[in-house]
């Protein structure tokens, strides 16, 4: 027997990482820093719109920062659809620490640094946010993209920590386990949310 769920109405997101960022090799952590993408990252983005083409998606979205705004400009090029900007969809700002790396924040910043290794979650480095204001920001703006799109298909390309906490949220997973899932440049998640509330993950990471 089918679950009650199918006969209401679905709503689905395609969520999308950007592609490959230009210092992707160097490790740092980029955050607002608007890094452009790869040659190898805008043909992720348009291996994605050859695999979106028939998804019957109505609009797309993406967050302020360059290496999104590009990614949704090729995922939807030729598709005629409105694509909108959405500023709190950006990547978590990392203050002070962008620019650096794991051991270049381990160095400068120890003491904090510990703290974080501690608790992920709340720590935030100088001038920048900590993951629990990251998932506030992200949901206030998400959930009522959701609610807006009732019924439809809508593509989403965001970050790889934005993207960890809208699928924390499906899961009801707590925030500090985001990094047991895997964000891949150029991957797609796939969710279908429901008007009980109930989410179902189709996708991660693929």
């Amino acid at each position: 027997m089918k679950p009650e769920r199918e006969k209401s109405t679905m709503t689905r997101v395609y969520l999308v990482r950007h592609g490959e960022v230009k210092n992707h090799a160097s490790g740092v952590y980029n955050g607002r820093t608007d890094v452009g993408i790869t040659e190898r990252g805008a043909e992720q983005m348009r291996l994605l719109r050859d695999r979106l083409r028939e998804a019957g998606i109505s609009t797309l979205y993406s967050s302020s920062l360059a290496r999104t705004v590009e990614g949704g400009r090729i995922i939807g090029e030729g598709w005629g659809l409105p694509r909108r900007v959405v500023p709190e969809l950006q990547e978590r700002n990392f203050g002070e620490w962008e620019g650096l790396t794991f051991e270049g924040i381990r160095d400068r910043y120890p003491d904090l640094f510990a703290a974080w290794q501690e608790d992920v979650t709340a720590v935030r480095p100088p001038g920048g946010e900590s993951l629990y204001d990251v998932s506030e920001r992200v949901l206030r703006a998400y959930l009522p993209i959701i609610e807006q799109h009732r019924g439809e298909r809508i593509l989403i390309v965001a970050h790889g920590g934005v993207n960890r906490v809208i699928l924390a949220h499906a899961l009801k997973m707590e925030i500090r386990r985001i990094f047991r899932i895997d964000q891949e440049y150029g991957c797609l998640n796939v969710i279908d949310y429901y008007d009980d509330g109930f989410a179902q993950i189709r996708l991660i990471n693929g």
